[in-house]
């Protein structure tokens, strides 16, 4: 069962600009509080203390003035486009011999996704068995952000960004991420909102 601070903390990432709000040093917590009251007491499905969601505000500001001295310095961001998603199955593709003409590739269990430049599609093709691909998807980006080391233990970090990418309604085709690096994948017509949505993300941070 989510608590009251994840009730509060989704309500925030729900609201932009309350999220924005709650870094300030003026910001009226009570104020907020009352106002996402009902809302937050519609999700708990219960009547919630308005000192319980001050207490929860408060600890999340903390938070947010945490990640805020994190990101002083914007990390950098890049962009790969053109490119190609294929999933295949790990059962009866011969993976080992793609891997090098990957840009990013995963397995699973059951499934291997692939992410290559839209150039060498057709070289790929032929290499795999027909019945073992899954679905392919063309023109795709991919917008990788090179996160100071300091996140890998900070909570929120990627839910963060992820939850304005639902808030604004853009579909994710895939997400990557290794030690500093996280990446997200989306179709070419999202491409520019992406990249501002994401530098915006970053200021605000």
């Amino acid at each position: 069962m989510k608590t009251i601070k994840d009730l509060t903390y989704e309500i925030l990432e729900e609201n932009p600009e309350l999220w924005y709000n709650l870094s300030s040093e003026y910001v009226n917590i009570s104020a907020i509080a009352r106002d996402i009251k009902p809302e937050l007491e519609k999700k708990k499905l219960s009547t919630v203390n308005l000192i319980t969601i001050i207490q929860s505000l408060n600890r999340l500001k903390k938070r947010r003035k945490e990640i805020e001295k994190i990101f002083k310095k914007q990390p950098n961001i890049t962009i790969k486009n053109n490119l190609t998603e294929i999933v295949i199955s790990t059962s009866k593709s011969k993976y080992e011999i793609i891997k090098k003409k990957s840009i990013v590739f995963t397995k699973g269990e059951k499934e291997a996704t692939l992410i290559i430049p839209t150039e060498r599609k057709s070289e790929v093709l032929k290499v795999l068995d027909k019945s073992s691909i899954r679905t392919i998807i063309d023109n795709l980006n991919m917008i990788s952000i090179y996160l100071p080391k300091e996140t890998i233990n900070m909570v929120g970090v990627y839910y963060k960004i992820l939850g304005f990418f639902y808030v604004k309604g853009i579909p994710i085709i895939e997400i990557v991420s290794s030690y500093t690096e996280f990446s997200i994948v989306v179709r070419e017509k999202y491409l520019i909102e992406s990249i501002k949505l994401v530098k915006k993300i970053i200021k605000s941070a």
